[in-house]
């Protein structure tokens, strides 16, 4: 796939589409930086579309790793800014399965709650890592 999207790149530069699957192969290959630098591309082109967003959202929840707190609250940031500035109306099926077509939104509002369950867990177990350290 990435080799496509870098193919169908070189013919259309401006091609936002292309631009958002490279980065969606990139960050399939872990290649984030690569990924987040195509998702700005995209959004260079057309910055009224708003799925480069959710991707860096995504992006950001990839990155993070479990016990990075500052780092979910980045990602849940960016998803916040998806939904202010999104079409609710916009669809996607999210798991290629037919009849799961969501919105966007409910999408990015699923995963603002996954980055603030997965604060709170950590904040927690941080809390009982000095309990049992300090012995309270």
């Amino acid at each position: 796939a990435k080799r496509a999207f870098e193919q169908a790149i070189a013919l259309n530069p401006d091609s936002y589409d292309a631009h958002i699957g490279l980065g969606v192969a990139l960050r399939g290959l872990g290649d984030y930086v690569g990924a987040k630098a195509e998702y700005q591309k995209a959004a260079q082109v057309n910055p009224k579309k708003t799925d480069y967003i959710f991707n860096l959202g995504l992006l950001a929840m990839d990155y993070t790793n479990s016990g990075d707190v500052q780092g979910f609250k980045a990602a849940k940031k960016v998803f916040e800014e998806f939904v202010a500035k999104a079409n609710p109306e916009h669809k996607v099926d999210p798991d290629g399965k037919k009849g799961a077509e969501l919105s966007w939104h409910a999408k990015a509002k699923d995963r603002i709650k996954k980055c603030d369950k997965n604060v709170k867990m950590i904040i927690e177990a941080e809390r009982e890592m000095a309990e049992l350290v300090h012995g309270r």
